[in-house]
């Protein structure tokens, strides 16, 4: 504050002096940091710089005090800072505060304290004078800044400074005579700490003597004032082998990274490093990782399959699938067939990989109270065809994408496949895939399973001419049509099959070329050939019972392997080309399937997460598994017969459950594979943003 009083000569009046009030007002700022190891700047200011003046006829000069320091900076960044001054408006002069038009303008030139305080041409004219100015000492005033983008440069240091302040003063000085108006003028400028650049280096490392192309090029002594530098996303090649990303620390062939991984796809976090802005230099190596892998994706690939493969966490045990959902047990998994049995698909020329439980903020794993979880926003399964939504479960051998269907697009929310109702992870018992009660056993419209009353072929996805009083143990040449007088062989569609053939035709049949028509979906209808829980045997094409505790009780495969102390799901289709259900017989199915569509298995349901209800244990409930559902839906699998046939379905407590197929009324969520080779054209997977796949 610059206080200006007029002084008056003895020929003249004495009068009480005019107060000129002279404020230059800085506003201060500092840029700290905010990435992983941040840099942090403190920067302290006393008040507005002020100063009083008692105006003379020949001109006074006066100034604040130049000795004791107003400004106060210090900072861990490694770099250190620059300080600089900006204008708040582009004309630097004092306005007087009353009428907003009288102004006192700053020198144009820098000059002297002397010089300043001789000249009389400098009447009614301030400036300012640092303390510092380009990182040298500055004893002179300077015109006040006019840019209002670009910092004038005070100083600038090149190292930290955390326990010793760097001390500036900001002093300002005016020269003004009698001629100058009375009153208070004030102008607005704005200093700020603004960290350096910090500085980096990278590496790439070949990681092997092998011959290696395409190799990024290397970064020496680069700096950048950003918190994160994106590393290259250039892909080398090497000969035999696949390459698998960078990691922190050398790893062998097929070894697995201890240290940070960076995968150049392109997209996402993959490629920022975090940059140690409190170090003098920031230095990273990354070596080249290679296996030996079969799989035939690369980096950058849309093919939905590769965006399965790309965030694989490993095999998992038997154990690891009794056990309950959590954050390490759940992802995206590789099937292991040494341990659950050689899938039955098309091919195995490629890995089969499929989705355990949930990493949304669903928590709530022992009560059905949907208001508390999560509502499905987050993992990157979700697949948009048209108007419909679809989860990936799992991939097939062929490299296949197996989906189940999550509802219509937008249907609960606008530009959305989270079908979500207070919360609840999803809403897939849609109108549109409902259905309804009718104990008809030709009507689509039926909420049955296949209609049938008590027949031992009602355990079909189709199923042959039985007549439906027949006994178990006088039907069972004719349940598989394998054997027996039954000419038409599995010929007969369920009920629920026909519901879904009529929903493809409507809603599906212009993406059948890019669907796997030759696809299998397990029908499972092997049985228990034994008095213990064993695994069945494969080929088993006769009816054999279970015994337990003096009756006769009917388990078939999907039960005993599942529904036991020795729970063991598995992707073999125990029966082989008569129970594995597709479009076509070419392909080890029973071509049994008008449309390349069908169910989910129960097995494919425990690999997803999905409680089991164990003999001795009792039931597991899952309700964080994504496939969890508000209403209960059907599985393809058979479970047991005591009375009627009963068939699997996932209840609304998160676990499998069994029901009759001629009563109890469950929604219905079709299953389809995309073929292998398909891509997405947009989206990341999320619910908000799904994978987006056209209509060819």
């Amino acid at each position: 504050m610059i206080t200006i009083r007029r002084l008056r000569f003895a020929t003249k009046r004495l009068s009480f002096p005019a107060v000129y009030l002279f404020v230059f007002t800085l506003c201060f700022l500092f840029s700290p940091s905010t990435s992983a190891i941040s840099s942090t700047i403190t920067l302290t200011v006393a008040n507005n710089i002020s100063l009083n003046i008692v105006a003379t006829q020949s001109g006074a000069f006066s100034s604040t005090d130049t000795s004791t320091p107003n400004v106060s900076i210090t900072t861990n960044h490694a770099t250190g800072y620059t300080l600089g001054i900006l204008a708040s408006v582009n004309d630097n002069s004092l306005v007087n505060t009353s009428d907003n038009t009288k102004t006192i303008p700053s020198i144009s030139n820098q000059i002297s304290p002397t010089d300043y305080a001789n000249d009389s041409t400098l009447n009614n004219t301030y400036g300012y004078m640092p303390s510092k100015y380009h990182s040298s000492d500055n004893l002179n005033y300077l015109p006040t800044p006019t840019d209002t983008t670009s910092f004038d440069i005070l100083d600038s240091t090149s190292s930290a400074n955390s326990s010793t302040a760097n001390d500036y003063n900001i002093a300002i000085g005016a020269r003004v005579d009698d001629t100058i108006t009375p009153g208070s003028y004030t102008n607005t400028f704005i200093i700020s700490a603004i960290a350096n650049p910090t500085t980096y280096s990278i590496t790439y490392n070949q990681n092997t003597t092998d011959t290696v192309t395409n190799m990024p090029t290397n970064v020496s002594d680069d700096s950048t004032y950003d918190e994160t530098v994106t590393l290259s996303d250039t892909v080398p090649a090497r000969s035999g082998l696949n390459f698998g990303g960078w990691c922190t620390v050398q790893v062998a062939d097929d070894g697995a990274c201890t240290g940070t991984t960076y995968n150049p796809n392109g997209t996402g976090t993959d490629l920022n490093w975090q940059l140690d802005q409190t170090a003098s230099s920031n230095v990273l190596t990354l070596y080249a990782m290679w296996s030996t892998s079969t799989s035939t994706c690369t980096n950058g690939s849309t093919e939905l399959y590769c965006m399965v493969e790309s965030v694989s966490k490993g095999t998992q045990s038997v154990d690891d699938l009794k056990a309950d959902l959590t954050a390490t047990n759940s992802g995206v998994f590789e099937y292991d067939s040494s341990v659950f049995g050689q899938a039955s698909d098309i091919s195995n020329s490629r890995s089969i990989y499929y989705f355990r439980g949930i990493l949304d903020s669903n928590v709530d794993s022992t009560t059905s109270t949907y208001g508390s979880r999560g509502d499905g926003l987050v993992w990157q399964n979700y697949v948009r065809l048209g108007n419909t939504c679809w989860r990936i479960v799992r991939t097939t051998g062929s490299g296949g994408v197996k989906m189940i269907y999550n509802g219509i697009y937008g249907d609960t929310f606008a530009g959305s496949c989270a079908n979500a109702t207070s919360k609840a992870q999803t809403r897939y018992n849609n109108a549109e895939l409902k259905i309804e009660y009718n104990v008809s056993t030709t009507s689509k419209a039926g909420k049955t399973y296949t209609g049938i009353g008590s027949g031992i072929h009602a355990s079909g996805y189709t199923y042959s001419n039985v007549s439906d009083t027949s006994t178990w143990s006088t039907a069972y040449s004719n349940l598989f049509g394998a054997t027996g007088n039954d000419t038409t062989t599995n010929g007969n569609s369920s009920v629920i099959k026909k519901y879904i053939d009529d929903w493809y035709t409507s809603n599906l049949a212009s993406y059948t070329s890019i669907l796997e028509t030759g696809a299998g979906y397990c029908n499972d209808r092997t049985l228990n050939t034994s008095n213990n829980w064993t695994t069945p045997v494969a080929d088993n094409t006769l009816i054999q019972p279970y015994k337990s505790t003096g009756s006769t009780v009917y388990y078939f495969g999907p039960y005993v392997r599942n529904v036991s102390n020795t729970t063991h799901p598995t992707l073999t289709c125990s029966r082989g080309t008569v129970d594995t259900y597709s479009t076509t017989t070419s392909d080890g199915g029973n071509g049994q399937l008008t449309n390349p569509i069908a169910l989910l298995t129960l097995d494919e349901a425990v690999f997803a997460g999905s409680g089991v209800s164990e003999v001795n244990a009792g039931p597991t409930y899952n309700f964080n598994s994504f496939l969890h559902s508000k209403n209960g839906f059907w599985l393809m699998s058979p479970s047991h017969r005591t009375g009627a046939p009963q068939m699997f379905y996932l209840g609304p407590n998160g676990k499998p459950e069994m029901s009759t197929v001629n009563y109890t009324p469950y929604g219905v969520r079709p299953v389809i594979s995309l073929a292998p080779g398909t891509e997405y054209n947009s989206g990341t997977g999320t619910a908000t943003n799904p994978w987006i796949v056209n209509a060819p």
